[in-house]
């Protein structure tokens, strides 16, 4: 048996081993696929350097059934995982988990379902492609890495991967490779070759995954092609293993498999292919020094450029300070004072890249100025992703993901829906993206459709690691974005794109999460909002003091920093204990919401008003009413 082959069926018996044992995985995919992967880590795939190398290839798993193939091969190269790790494979609490797990070596995306894997690939080759354009010279391509993928027929037909891969189709990523395991009977009559060839892609049909030559030969073109390639992996497994039919395999299947392989005991790798697999990293360190050679001469050349490309990825310095708080506290809304800071932040990070759905939904002053990232130009930071809404947000986590730069999505709330997985995914991987709502009128009707199911923005509570923020004014949208730039970490921020009378608000007060905005002498009852409820709150407060009752008023620009608070200040704000408290806020969903206890009121405005836009006085008085019945 040549080495190569036996290379490649150690990766077989090892990942049907897995699987047998933990009964998490597809073997056909796995069997299918081996001969492919291992050419590609022999031979293409640059990993070397860890998460420290900027110019290493990224990989992303989209099939989370190939993952004790993908653990084989990390095992197999050295890169991580003992054989150990790979006996525990399907453990919880392994670090070899049933799906990838960024804080383990080795792994460069953590993907838990089938349609984040092909937009967070297509995410990192933006990223890549961007650093490229900024910062490589002539005769210095600091910065020239491919991004490899590896996708089901399945993860394929997932509507997030059809946007992603349009999107990626009309930048042109050159060096986005995305490799499928193709199941033409999951395909279903459908011409994939043809669909993606409109869709600005080169596509490679592979009519056997185990022809080394014409694997090799498919993915040199690959790297040679100006546009992203797509390679179709046929699936002719029934030719090659007639006994194996179903995802899982027993025991007895393995040790058949094994046996057909010529292969004795379990968990058993020959020192052969060890060594065999050791040249490509003897190899990737060659080439790794002349990278850094090359780096040396580029510093003493380009210095202004290597000066830039060092402090890239380096967090710079708070631009928040008094002088952008009274340029905040001046604006006359919330959008005005959205656009004040993004420019501040935008001077301050170059890495920021700005997405949104359209140019309008850009938060920058001067809109006939804005410049867009395109195949003809990718050094600008605005991202502009068309009608593609639902791997936006997946996409945005791909690009934060690449060198951990806050990335900014900006969209109508009536796009919450579509874009829930990409903010989970981003929770999940403690991406710093801020996913900025702006709620008005233009989406009414698309609202009762797309957030109803979700218990409107309240859901978001529940979804741990991610910061909520409503703010109702200027001072407390500048202690948002402040917060936001410190904590690094997913954040949705909602802003009301009204226009509101003006309220005295403290930003040293908003950053704690709420505060007491203004009191009365022995209040008879609370009043707590958030956004642009709570400029109906203060009418209703105003009302209420009219009629000779006591109110205190509590603004909560962001329930989860204030949850954070030390419990003698929460307290301080709201005592459910001692206060009659009601909290004001909107939903379509009839008098839900997500996360307060039974003393807490919750009063949802829509119950009162069908114009979910304005304040009128008798929706005012409707809700002083229910406050004091």
């Amino acid at each position: 048996m040549k080495i190569i082959q036996k290379s490649y069926n150690t990766l077989r018996v090892l990942s049907a081993e897995m699987i047998a044992n933990s009964q998490v995985g597809d073997v056909r995919s796995c069997l299918v696929c081996a001969p492919t992967m291992f050419l590609l880590f022999k031979d293409f795939y640059n990993f070397f350097g860890g998460k420290d190398h900027i110019n290493r290839d990224r990989f992303v798993l989209a099939d989370v059934g190939l993952t004790p193939l993908y653990y084989s091969l990390l095992h197999l190269f050295g890169i991580n995982f003992s054989l150990d790790d790979l006996k525990n494979f399907g453990d919880n609490t392994a670090q070899t988990s049933p799906t990838p797990n960024m804080d383990a070596v080795g792994i460069d995306a953590g993907i838990t379902s089938k349609g984040q894997g092909i937009p967070t690939a297509v995410g990192l080759a933006i990223s890549a492609q961007s650093l490229a354009a900024k910062f490589n010279a002539q005769k210095f391509n600091v910065i020239s890495h491919y991004t490899y993928c590896l996708a089901s027929t399945s993860n394929l037909q997932e509507g997030v991967s059809q946007e992603a891969m349009s999107l990626a189709g009309s930048l042109k990523l050159s060096k986005l490779i995305l490799l499928c395991n193709y199941i033409e009977e999951q395909a279903d009559g459908e011409k994939l070759q043809k669909k993606y060839r409109a869709m600005g892609w080169n596509v490679i049909t592979l009519k056997s995954a185990a022809n080394f030559f014409a694997i090799n030969f498919a993915l040199k073109r690959a790297k040679l092609s100006l546009k992203p390639t797509l390679i179709l992996l046929v699936n002719n497994l029934k030719k090659q293993f007639p006994d194996i039919t179903e995802r899982l395999v027993s025991r007895n299947q393995v040790e058949k498999l094994k046996a057909d392989l010529g292969f004795n005991g379990a968990y058993k790798v020959d020192n052969n292919v060890r060594q065999y697999c050791a040249r490509t990293s003897r190899r990737l360190r060659v080439e790794y020094n002349k990278w850094e050679k090359k780096v040396v001469l580029y510093r003493n050349t380009h210095p202004q450029h290597s000066e830039e490309l060092n402090n890239f990825f380096v967090k710079p310095k708070s631009p928040f300070n008094k002088q952008l708080r009274a340029k905040v506290a001046a604006a006359q809304n919330l959008s005005d004072a959205n656009k004040i800071i993004v420019e501040e932040l935008k001077e301050a990070q170059k890495c920021l890249m700005v997405a949104s759905i359209k140019e309008r939904l850009l938060p920058l002053s001067s809109q006939a100025e804005i410049r867009v990232f395109s195949k003809k130009n990718y050094r600008v930071q605005n991202l502009v992703f068309g009608n593609r809404e639902g791997a936006m947000a997946e996409i945005c986590a791909g690009v934060s993901l690449y060198f951990g730069a806050p990335t900014w999505v900006y969209a109508p709330i009536c796009l919450l829906g579509q874009m829930l997985g990409g903010i989970e995914h981003s929770a999940q991987n403690k991406l710093p993206v801020l996913f900025c709502f702006y709620q008005n009128g233009s989406c009414a009707q698309q609202q009762k459709t797309n957030i109803e199911v979700y218990g409107q923005f309240e859901w978001l509570r529940t979804l741990e690691g991610v910061d909520i923020y409503q703010p109702a004014t200027p001072e407390e949208i500048f202690a948002c974005y402040e917060r936001i730039f410190d904590r690094a970490k997913p954040a949705c921020l909602v802003l009301a794109q009204q226009d509101f009378d003006a309220l005295n608000a403290s930003a040293d007060n908003a950053a704690k999460g709420a505060y007491v905005f203004n009191q009365s002498q022995n209040p008879a009852f609370t009043i707590v909002a958030s956004g642009r409820e709570f400029h109906l709150a203060v009418k209703v407060a105003a009302q209420l003091e009219k009629s000779g009752e006591a109110v205190k008023l509590v603004s909560a620009p962001s329930w989860t920093i204030f949850d954070e608070q030390p419990e003698k200040y929460k307290i301080s704000v709201l005592n459910s204990q001692s206060e009659n408290i009601f909290l004001l806020g909107r939903t379509l969903a009839k008098n839900v919401f997500i996360g307060f206890g039974p003393h807490i009121r919750y009063i949802n405005v829509n119950d009162f008003t069908s114009n979910s836009e304005e304040i009128t006085p008798e929706l005012v008085s409707a809700i002083k009413k229910e406050i004091v019945k």
